[in-house]
């Protein structure tokens, strides 16, 4: 028997143990216009609600709603640099999340704990934009 074989097996078996059992890793999934990114937060499920999964927004058009119901989820979406004479002076964000027909149920919704939500442009079409918890903003309601 090879031992270099034996070795790089033990390896691969080794880092894909790693990989599912440390409670540490975290997942990274990515949206680029293949997927929906409510399809991405139904495949962040498939991994144990103990571990953070990230999920990575390339720049461009999404239509919602978007509902955030993972708990320990990073939605992030990626940003275009700004530039000034070749100097990095900031990001400009480049995700956007246009309304659904219906308004009342929002662009972007939280319904679990412990998420991150970055770099988002959320277009509420005048109506409710961004809901946490499943409730509209406060101005929304207060008359």
């Amino acid at each position: 028997m090879d031992n270099r074989i034996t070795i790089t097996n033990l390896s691969c078996a080794l880092a894909i143990w790693i990989a599912f059992t440390l409670p540490g890793v975290a997942q990274t999934l990515h949206v680029d216009g293949s997927t929906t990114i409510q399809q991405a937060i139904a495949d962040a499920h498939r991994f144990p609600a103990d571990r953070w999964v990230t999920i990575l927004v390339a720049p461009g058009d999404y239509n919602g709603p978007v509902i955030l119901d993972r708990p320990r989820t990073r939605l992030i979406a990626e940003s275009v640099p700004v530039l000034d004479n070749a100097k990095l002076i900031g990001h400009n964000p480049a995700v956007f999340v246009h309304p659904p027909g219906d308004p009342a149920v929002g662009t972007l919704g939280v319904t679990a704990n412990n998420v991150e939500v970055r770099g988002f442009d959320v277009d509420g079409g005048g109506t409710i934009g961004i809901s946490a918890l499943g409730f509209p903003p406060r101005s929304a309601w207060q008359g």
